[in-house]
């Protein structure tokens, strides 16, 4: 068995191995490597068996915004091992060297979003040296009928997109944000649709939010999946008219519990705690300093929303 980095020349392997382990074509897992490649640095090793690659472990380096400071983390993507070579601990040996190299860029933590079954792995493997932090919540907002105003709604980003500056809680741990960021993240994602409504505000775009539309025991919702502009409570305000003006009576949000967002929807509507619509997931981190802040190993600390799971 041979370990060694991941780069971009070995997408025909990694593509194959990613279809083989996610149940999807490998066109798809292309245009996946593609599209993440686009987004920023990947890190990721790989296990060979001569020409054939068995296991990957992949992190993409993110920027993160605390207190006025930027702050590098590894953010963990995927791991994949062929079925034939599970339960040989090929996830250590190929992840080791990732965060070895995480480590080396500046990066304090490794993190990554994880579901039930990632978690227990996480729990039980000391070696992989991942802690919990908490589950994200899921929350349930009734919409009612209002006239604050609308938004435009669309399939696709406009291409001469341009907004002022988002303001953000600085207090609060979360991903950079920015139109670039928004438009690779989203509309540039090769297989997820996703739509979008922009507040304009004299020709000028001040904000957007992304969502999906979807439904509950027949009644028409949407779950929100990120939102950013000059003032998220007018944003929220006039998406939220513009969603019951065209026949939608509730938002799903997936948030951790200091979401900024979270207090927006819990100001504007009634908005409850409601068991999971789909998977929940787990933020998770893996130090990669002996001087990690204590700020970032309180869960209260982060800003996250569902449309931050990749």
């Amino acid at each position: 068995m041979k370990i060694t980095p991941l780069t971009y020349n070995h997408h025909t392997a990694w593509a194959q191995l990613l279809a083989t382990c996610f149940n999807r074509t490998a066109q798809d897992m292309q245009a996946l490597l593609d599209w993440l490649h686009q987004i920023g640095q990947l890190v990721a090793w790989g296990a060979w068996d001569g020409d054939t690659l068995v296991a990957q472990y992949t992190c993409l380096l993110r920027d993160l915004c605390h207190k006025q400071m930027t702050l590098s983390a590894g953010m963990s993507i995927n791991m994949a091992v062929h079925p034939d070579y599970r339960g040989q601990g090929l996830v250590k040996q190929v992840s080791a060297p990732v965060y070895d190299h995480v480590q080396s860029q500046g990066a304090l933590i490794g993190m990554g979003f994880s579901n039930a079954e990632g978690v227990q792995v996480d729990k039980n493997s000391k070696s992989y040296g991942y802690q919990v932090l908490g589950k994200l919540e899921s929350h349930i907002s009734l919409l009612p009928a209002t006239h604050y105003g609308y938004v435009d709604l669309n399939n696709h980003f406009p291409d001469n997109l341009c907004f002022p500056c988002i303001k953000q809680n600085a207090d609060r741990i979360r991903f950079i944000k920015t139109v670039a960021s928004f438009r690779l993240r989203y509309d540039a994602h090769p297989f997820r649709n996703y739509r979008y409504g922009f507040w304009y505000d004299n020709q000028q775009i001040q904000g957007v939010v992304v969502y999906r539309e979807i439904q509950r025991f027949g009644v028409k919702g949407v779950a929100l999946l990120d939102a950013c502009g000059i003032d998220l409570a007018e944003l929220i305000r006039k998406w939220g008219s513009t969603m019951h003006k065209n026949g939608y009576r509730f938002v799903h949000t997936m948030v951790t519990p200091s979401a900024d967002l979270k207090t927006v929807l819990q100001t504007l509507y009634t908005t409850l705690q409601v068991p999971y619509i789909r998977t929940p997931y787990y933020l998770t981190i893996k130090p990669l300093t002996n001087n990690l802040p204590d700020s970032m190993e309180s869960f209260t600390q982060w800003d996250f929303i569902g449309g931050d799971i990749l």
